[in-house]
């Protein structure tokens, strides 16, 4: 026997036996067809597929750099791929991957990092990466990608608990996985006692960032008429610790923050809220990055109702044009005035896109004229418009500056 060090990937598909139980045929087909996306990039990275079973792969790397980038690539791959189907058929590999001493055995690989790496797949979402700290500390400073530190995971079989991350770009981003072992029903009722009396008749609107150098921003005042105590300035939004929330959430570590703050503190919380579940769930899905929190208020009573109309959380899953782009529009805010702020959010690339901007969220400001809700990017050089049809599919274009007009068709997300 022949030991050495290698980095380990396995992956294996989420809800297969579901799948096979549905549409068995067809299951196989597509997993035949995926299977080979496995092998092209595999053999690109130098790597080996050293066992196979039903639909896991396992697969050696000389390099830890190597194997994460090639992981990626395989989960961008068939996440493209994965656009032509339904939700309920979609196809999602999790992958695990660590370094570790292995035993070489007739071709195939044994030892504990082939089950670590097994075990870190286990903790990978559908379509996520999971990681050891041993593959984190060799590739952090060279990949572009961003790490989410989900601490010592205790798994079965394994003696000492493992400290995993999940890769958390480009586009996917994976909840935070709370330690095993701690009370966390006991501890999230703590943090919510906590927030109600520290947070007085303050509500949150939104905690969010953008590519662009920290700036501090708030959402336009409700035309409301204030009391004394109600001149106070408005608090800013600390983001929570990932500890903190179960509800899905970007990773501790995003990019440059931008607090929002609400206007005025009021005595009532807010009339609406969206369901951050059912939204992170579509961007995980869909590799959209959001920000930590995203809440939503209802308008005045004042505000137009066609106004009022575009208030919400809309994304989704109709191809951008045609071209396979994905993106999530959510309008925070809209005054009587016509002024509305919002979030827009915008999936990874596709070999059909390589002229469009990485994975990305960024806030917005904008009016409601006609019935068109209308807002320009950060840098002014991307101009927005869209109207809800009576289908209540919200249509729209984005001009460019080469002057192309993609068409942009979303729905709402409920």
């Amino acid at each position: 026997m022949k030991r050495k060090i290698a980095a380990i990937m396995a992956a294996d598909i989420a809800g297969y036996s579901k799948l096979v139980a549905e549409d068995e045929e067809e299951t196989l087909r597509r997993l035949a067809s995926y299977r080979s996306v496995f092998d092209d990039f595999i053999a690109k990275a130098s790597g080996r597929i050293f066992n196979t079973a039903g639909d896991a792969v396992l697969a050696e790397f000389p390099s830890a750099v190597e194997a994460v980038r090639c992981a990626i690539d395989i989960q961008e791959s068939l996440r493209t791929r994965n656009l032509a189907y339904p939700p309920s058929r979609q196809m999602n590999f999790r992958i695990g991957i660590t370094v570790g001493d292995v035993v070489e055995r007739d071709g195939d690989l044994l030892g504990d990092g082939v089950n670590i790496a097994a075990r870190l797949e286990g903790l990978a979402e559908p379509g996520g990466i999971c990681v050891s700290r041993s593959i984190y500390e060799q590739v952090t400073n060279k990949l572009s990608v961003r790490f989410a530190d989900i601490g010592e995971q205790q798994v079965k079989n394994i003696p000492t608990p493992i400290h995993a991350y999940v890769v958390s770009s480009p586009g996917h981003e994976q909840a935070p996985i709370p330690a095993r072992g701690i009370p966390w029903p006991a501890v999230i009722g703590a943090a919510c006692v906590a927030a109600v009396v520290t947070a007085g008749g303050i509500y949150w609107v939104a905690n969010m960032s953008k590519p662009l150098p920290t700036v501090a921003m708030q959402a336009p005042a409700k035309p409301a008429v204030k009391t004394p105590a109600q001149t106070a300035p408005a608090a800013s939004v600390q983001p929570q610790p990932p500890q903190q929330a179960l509800q899905k959430a970007a990773p501790p570590n995003p990019p440059a923050q931008t607090a929002v703050a609400d206007a005025a503190p009021t005595a009532e919380p807010p009339a609406s809220r969206i369901d951050e579940t059912k939204l992170r769930g579509l961007a995980g899905q869909l590799s959209l990055p959001l920000p930590r929190t995203v809440h939503l208020v209802e308008p005045l009573a004042d505000v137009p109702k066609k106004s009022s109309e575009f208030l919400g959380a809309w994304g989704g899953d109709r191809r951008w044009g045609g071209r396979g782009r994905q993106m999530i529009l959510v309008v925070t805010y809209v005054a009587a005035s016509g002024e509305a702020t919002g979030i827009i959010s915008f999936g990874p690339p596709t070999p059909f896109t390589d002229n469009q901007r990485p994975a990305n969220y960024w806030v917005f400001n904008g009016t409601i004229r006609d019935d068109d809700l209308k807002f320009v990017s950060p840098d002014g050089q991307y101009k927005y418009q869209f109207r809800i049809m009576p289908d209540g599919i919200m249509q729209g274009r984005l001009e460019t500056p080469s002057n192309r007009h993609p068409q942009i068709s979303i729905e709402r997300i409920n």
